[in-house]
């Protein structure tokens, strides 16, 4: 269960990378106006999803589960 939540909280992670990087992309080239807003907020989320997985693993492990 443990390797699937750090590969849950990785995937979160290079998604939330991926979705800054191409919100940059699409702002350089002034792209992204009507959506950067949204784009945004899907990383942010991205990012809360991986941390609060990454939450669930330490409590788990402090309490002895695996």
């Amino acid at each position: 269960m443990a390797i699937k939540q750090a590969q849950a909280v990785m995937i979160l992670n290079q998604a939330a990378t991926q979705i800054d990087n191409a919100t940059n992309v699409l702002v350089k080239n002034g792209l992204a106006d009507a959506i950067k807003e949204q784009l945004e907020q899907s990383s942010r989320l991205a990012r809360k999803a991986a941390a609060s997985v990454q939450q669930d693993m330490t409590s788990s492990h402090r309490l002895g589960k695996k």
